[in-house]
């Protein structure tokens, strides 16, 4: 177990709606671009100066399609804390459905 990472404190600004722009499902990670933010947050820890942001699906099953069929998908990720390496990242915690 890790030791846990205070920069990973939930605060204003952990959870996203996105769309995918690409996905790598070797590394289960994907491109989104952010279309919501929460209220007051004009950026997001990560985001990059076009509005993407690297999202990981941390249970290894909701990019668990092709390539093709996740791109413009839209889901919801929040900030939290990897459990293996301690690292605060952007997970997805729901995909919508095709």
């Amino acid at each position: 177990m890790a030791v846990r990472n205070p920069t990973c404190i939930r605060r204003p600004g952990s959870m996203i709606r996105f769309v995918i722009d690409t996905v790598d499902t070797e590394e289960d990670t994907a491109e989104v671009t952010i279309m919501a933010r929460p209220c007051g947050v004009s950026r997001v820890e990560g985001e990059s100066d076009y509005g993407t942001v690297t999202v990981y699906d941390g249970l290894g099953c909701l990019l668990d399609e092709e390539e093709d069929d996740l791109v413009d998908r839209a889901g919801y990720a929040m900030r939290i804390e990897d459990e293996y390496s301690g690292d605060c990242r952007w997970e997805i915690i729901s995909l919508c459905c095709p």
